[in-house]
């Protein structure tokens, strides 16, 4: 703010004002004069533009505030301006220190039962994964009353009665009911049960040979027979799905190898280490990963 700026600012403070009666230690509060708007904080036209009065004394006196920070009121009255008073803040932080003005956790502690009068306790209470607690049967409720909004919103539809099998077999001719109570088809029923016999005889043959030709046991386990009644060796099919499958890995070109991980640093050299699993690591991805993780710890632990 230029001189003139900041004398019209000074004239609406009043800087005799009471002790915070929550933190008196910190001195009288500088009250801003003018009657505070909705929700007790104040405002002072800057260049034509309205700003928040705690925001414009505390870049003044204290220096720029950060983007993207709030303006922590320490002795908790909104319609103070002294610098000594104000502090810049994450929202985080300063929404946590306003739920703790207004009571916070403990007023939550406090609290024995539910808004509809639920008791927080026995086989009522649950506890989330985020440490808060649940109401049961408040939650009972909410689910019965989501399902019942979806229901309204999309009505089951009618199946329609299903008149022929999945054969096309009409079940007004074949139909019958099974010991399920379920209904079945006896057309599709005399056709699996010939299918059956039919793999059974050839199975049984007793002209069965004792090997196939590569020299592989020709026994029921090694035997598999197809839709058509052809009988197989399933060492030789195995054998034949091994050596395609090699055949194509033999045929497919290597992998180029790469010169730079996903953020541009050579994946070569000292840059380059590999895990106890085997795996290829860039080491300036992990520092500046351990640099922004101790960022961001240091902005939460500072007070």
């Amino acid at each position: 703010m230029d001189e003139r700026t900041l004398a019209r600012f000074l004239s609406k403070v009043d800087k005799n004002g009471p002790l915070p009666p929550k933190h008196p230690e910190l001195g009288p509060c500088w009250l801003w004069k003018p009657a505070p708007a909705a929700g007790g904080y104040c405002y002072f036209t800057v260049n034509g533009k309205p700003r928040l009065a705690h925001r414009v004394s505390c870049e003044h006196f204290n220096g720029e505030i950060p983007a993207g920070y709030d303006v922590d009121h320490l002795c908790e009255v909104r319609n103070c301006v002294r610098p000594s008073h104000l502090k810049a803040r994450t929202h985080a932080d300063n929404a946590r220190r306003a739920r703790a003005w207004e009571g916070g956790a403990a007023f939550q502690r406090d609290k024995t039962h539910c808004p509809y009068g639920h008791p927080y306790s026995g086989d009522n209470l649950r506890i989330a994964k985020d440490g808060k607690r649940v109401c049961k049967e408040c939650a009972r409720r909410y689910s019965r009353e989501a399902d019942e909004r979806k229901r309204a919103a999309n009505p089951p539809q009618p199946k329609p009665e299903r008149t022929h099998c999945k054969n096309g077999h009409p079940y007004a001719e074949f139909g019958t009911i099974g010991s399920n109570g379920q209904r079945r088809c006896r057309a599709c029923d005399r056709d699996s049960l010939r299918e059956r016999r039919k793999r059974a005889r050839v199975l049984a043959d007793p002209k069965a040979k004792a090997t196939c030709k590569h020299g592989h046991p020709w026994i029921e386990s090694n035997i598999y027979v197809d839709p058509r009644g052809h009988k197989h060796c399933r060492a030789c099919h195995n054998e034949r799905s091994l050596a395609r499958y090699y055949a194509a890995r033999t045929e497919r070109p290597p992998a180029p190898r790469r010169e730079t991980c996903a953020n541009g640093h050579p994946w070569a050299g000292d840059n380059l280490y590999v895990t106890p699993q085997g795996l290829e690591k860039c080491r300036e991805c992990a520092r500046e990963r351990n640099r922004r993780y101790a960022a961001r710890l240091k902005a939460t632990l500072t007070p």
